[in-house]
C-alpha cells in the first residue's frame, strides 16, 4: 500500500536524523491510529473487490479515509518543518 510506503519513508527520515515519532508528543499517538484507519479502509476496499461484507458501512469508511489524508497532510507538514 502506497500510504504505508510513505510512513515508513518519514519514520526513515526521522531515525537518519536521530528522531521518531515520539519527538512530536501529540502526533505520535496519532501516528498509531493512522495505522488502525489504513488497515481499516484497506479491508473495506479489499471486501468490495472481493465481493464479500465489507467490515463498516461506507459512511464509516469515508470517515477513516478522511482521517487518514488529514493526518497524512500533517506528516507532510512535519516532514517540511524537518527539511526546513
Amino acid at each position: 500500500m502506497l500510504l504505508r510506503e510513505r510512513l515508513r519513508n518519514f519514520e526513515t527520515a526521522l531515525a537518519q536524523r536521530g528522531l521518531n515519532v515520539s519527538v512530536y508528543n501529540d502526533r505520535a499517538y496519532a501516528h498509531e491510529y493512522v495505522i488502525y484507519a489504513l488497515d481499516t479502509v484497506g479491508a473495506y476496499f479489499q471486501s468490495i473487490e472481493a465481493d464479500t461484507p465489507a467490515p463498516l458501512e461506507p459512511r464509516g469508511a469515508h470517515i477513516f479515509a478522511v482521517y487518514v489524508a488529514e493526518t497524512f497532510m500533517e506528516i507532510i507538514f512535519m516532514a517540511q518543518e524537518l527539511d526546513a
